[in-house]
């Protein structure tokens, strides 16, 4: 009896993508996975580059390959993070970010302080391609359409032609301000939306037109975070600038034209989601252990949901990651 039970809950948990799901948080020095939603996790060493720190982490969902951008170059794994392969290293290389491409090729796109490169065979060749500026910091790149977008410090870029040539784009807020986050339909790579430092705008025609999305015009409001899944749903993190630390979890269903609150934190300092099956979410947030405590006394949790944050499992968090950047699901 006791060996039917597992026979059935091993094919339950293939046949279901929820509990096939793993969570990947990259620190400066480790990547920590966890097969049972945010329960337990272990550390994934990288060895042989040296001092090196991670910086991003991206995924390809055709061919189940794992992708690391560096401080000393690029690293790729096919076997879920147990063996690495160096296929980017070379002098001068600081990656910033690494991303594939949203439409769902099998391209992979990565960012270092001086240049931008594609790598069209899983890593095996890269192409350079121009870079605008050296102080961009986050792409949206669409391989089919030759749409990408970069932006940071020095504004917003469009290219039409796979990066070949580039076009400042914006309204006056966003020419004059930081860009902090990009987001961009996966299914249609005319429209994204921008956080800047002066608010969140939209734009449903890749930057001929722009809509002021900012969810509290008079500024205590600050979206952080924003993160675009198939069919129009978006997740969105604010934050409270006159209350220090609290953060609030939104959710839309038509692509941003209303929201939802999901829940309110203290901190919420990582969040991932499924792109291709985005009713899967989770989240660490940082609580006081007991409030009127000092804010150093804070204990870490992990909430995930699998309905789109109607409900939630809330588990004390049994490693406190020290330098934690990014949070990730994986999408098969």
């Amino acid at each position: 009896m006791k060996k039917i039970f597992l026979s059935l809950f091993f094919i339950f948990c293939i046949v279901n993508p929820i509990y096939a799901q793993k969570l990947f948080s990259l620190t400066d020095d480790a990547v920590y996975v966890s097969n049972n939603l945010g329960q337990g996790w272990s550390a994934i060493y990288v060895e042989s580059i040296g001092t090196a720190h991670y910086t991003d982490m991206c995924f390809s969902r055709s061919s189940k390959t794992m992708y690391l951008s560096t401080t000393s170059g690029i690293l790729k794994s096919s076997d879920g993070g147990t063996r690495w392969s160096k296929i980017h290293f070379g002098k001068d290389k600081v990656f910033r970010t690494i991303k594939t491409s949203l439409d769902g090729a099998d391209v992979v796109y990565a960012l270092s302080d001086t240049g931008f490169y594609v790598s069209t065979n899983g890593g095996n060749n890269w192409k350079s391609l121009a870079l605008p500026s050296t102080q961009i910091f986050f792409i949206a790149p669409f391989y089919n359409s030759g749409i990408i977008y970069m932006g940071g410090n020095d504004g917003l870029y469009i290219s039409r032609n796979s990066g070949k040539d580039w076009k400042k784009i914006g309204v006056k807020k966003i020419l004059s301000s930081n860009i902090t986050d990009i987001s961009a339909n996966p299914s249609n790579p005319s429209q994204f939306y921008v956080l800047t430092s002066e608010g969140l705008f939209y734009t449903p025609d890749g930057g001929a037109s722009w809509k002021d999305r900012t969810i509290d015009k008079n500024g205590s409001i600050v979206t952080q975070k924003m993160f675009w899944g198939v069919n129009n749903v978006i997740y969105i993190i604010d934050s409270d600038t006159m209350e220090y630390g609290r953060c609030f979890l939104r959710i839309s269903t038509n692509g941003g034209t209303r929201w939802t609150l999901l829940a309110t934190q203290d901190e919420i300092p990582l969040f991932a989601i499924n792109p291709f099956n985005p009713s899967f979410i989770c989240y660490f947030a940082n609580e006081p252990v007991m409030y009127g405590t000092e804010d150093s006394a804070k204990a870490s949790f992990v909430y995930s949901s699998t309905n789109s944050g109607k409900d939630w499992k809330k588990i004390k968090n049994i490693v406190t990651f020290y330098g934690y950047k990014h949070l990730y699901v994986t999408p098969w």
